[in-house]
């Protein structure tokens, strides 16, 4: 790798939950984010760590813990980290923590563009970072609230949601779960034969 023209080395980390909160998130908008960050910054990005479909409330992540292997490991010399927002790293508080202090032990800069955070800055603030982290939880609560509440809505309505209807039924027009007049049967028969030889058995 060419860096006579750079004077730092940076990692990058992308997380991508799910489409249905993008919210601007998308992969190619996070690297775009980091992409210009560290050009105007005069850093070449050494690595890029990815995970995707995945949630920001716990450490379960490939690309996540491959980062923090790789730095303990000394696979990459790289001692910035760049995210686009710091929501991309935890959306827990108490994760959040752990990690600003695993950073600062392991002499790790962190950089959130979009919320202003450089923990090598003058005016970088932990207590700023911590209440940003648990307004990230929070909003994690959120959401997973009113996607509960919206799959139990749909449920009731016994609208569909995608991918292929279950057997015995059909969908129609208007999105709503309808028998199906010809593999009901199907189903029925299924469900009395396990009825049978579930009732024979207690006998």
């Amino acid at each position: 790798m060419n860096t006579s023209k750079k004077t730092q080395l940076a990692l990058v980390y992308i997380r991508y939950s799910s489409h249905a909160q993008d919210n601007g998130n998308s992969p190619a908008a996070q690297m775009t984010c980091a992409e210009n960050y560290t050009e105007a910054h005069q850093m070449t990005i050494e690595q890029i760590y990815h995970d995707y479909a995945k949630t920001g409330r716990n450490t379960n992540r490939e690309g996540y813990q491959q980062m923090k292997n790789d730095i303990l490991s000394g696979k990459v010399q790289a001692k910035i980290v760049v995210v686009r927002a710091l929501d991309r790293l935890h959306r827990n508080t108490g994760n959040q923590i752990e990690d600003l202090k695993w950073m600062e032990s392991h002499g790790i800069r962190l950089i959130a563009v979009n919320d202003s955070i450089d923990t090598a800055s003058e005016d970088y603030s932990k207590f700023a970072t911590i209440v940003k982290a648990a307004a990230a939880e929070e909003t994690s609560d959120n959401i997973s609230k009113n996607t509960r509440a919206a799959l139990l809505e749909s449920a009731r309505q016994c609208r569909h949601l995608g991918g292929v209807p279950p057997i015995g039924y059909t969908v129609n027009e208007a999105g709503l779960y309808e028998i199906d007049p010809l593999t009901a049967p199907i189903v029925r028969d299924i469900s009395a034969a396990a009825w049978a030889t579930a009732t024979s058995k207690n006998i």
